[in-house]
């Protein structure tokens, strides 16, 4: 007895081409639904120089901006120095992450974009304004090697 031959009907194939269109149908309403949903981070420009202010923020609030931030960092780098004391490159780490973050809920509560504020202490270090201590502040980062273990 002969093996008995696949029988394939026009109707299958068919059937076949309607569930591969059905599936790009949903995956492609599935994408569309996705990028629809998921919010886009919106690029900010840090606005141009008037008269009487420098990236959008008077004078007075910048400097107050320089005041938080520096007085921020004089404290967490002793902080950080006191906890870590033995291993620079995570010491430097732990101070630059809380940097950071101080700095983006700093930015958050007075409606500016980070690259704003950076700005500002950037400002604040070349023009040598004065800290909340009486000095300058002096941006320093101590060279590291990264650690061996995480």
């Amino acid at each position: 007895m002969a093996p008995a031959e696949p029988t394939q009907t026009p109707h299958s194939r068919a059937d076949r081409w309607v569930q591969v269109i059905a599936l790009l149908l949903v995956l492609a309403a599935a994408s569309w639904i996705a990028a629809a949903t998921v919010q886009r981070q919106r690029v900010r420009r840090v606005p141009s120089d008037t008269a009487g202010s420098r990236f959008g923020v008077p004078l007075e609030q910048r400097r107050a901006i320089f005041d938080l931030v520096t007085g921020k960092a004089l404290r967490w780098r002793a902080e950080v120095r006191r906890r870590v004391p033995d291993n620079p490159y995570y010491r430097e780490l732990e101070f630059h992450l809380r940097l950071r973050r101080f700095v983006r809920r700093l930015a958050r509560a007075k409606s500016l974009d980070p690259t704003q504020v950076w700005l500002i202490v950037d400002e604040g270090i070349r023009r040598h304004w004065k800290t909340p201590r009486g000095k300058g502040f002096e941006p320093v980062i101590e060279p590291v090697k990264p650690g061996t273990r995480w």
